[in-house]
């Protein structure tokens, strides 16, 4: 028989935001953005999550690391608020001790 090898991931729930940030960083291999607002959010300038709408990067491979400073921006009244998830592979120590290093920053 062959070993199977297992990769272990975890979710990783960050505070919300809820006002305008010109240097939000996410560190994982994958984010999740979901917008339970009533306004808008603009990622970086151009990428905008409505309302109500959420949105997802991810690779496909549990050893690819996304690393991103991103500005993100509140448009039209009402109440701000943009929930962030990463997933962060979680069993490989060369790759934990990269994102424990790239987080501590």
């Amino acid at each position: 028989m062959t070993a199977i090898e297992i990769t272990q991931q975890r979710l990783v729930v960050m505070a919300p935001i809820t006002e305008n940030m010109l240097n939000f960083r996410f560190v994982g291999n994958a984010v999740l953005f979901q917008n339970v607002g009533t306004t808008q959010a603009v990622i970086d300038g151009g990428f905008t999550i409505p309302a109500g709408e959420a949105r997802s990067f991810h690779g496909d491979n549990p050893g690819v690391i996304f690393v991103q400073n991103i500005s993100i921006r509140f448009t039209g009244a009402g109440v701000n608020r943009l929930e962030v998830v990463t997933i962060i592979t979680s069993n490989d120590p060369d790759i934990d001790n990269y994102i424990e290093d790239l987080t501590i920053r």
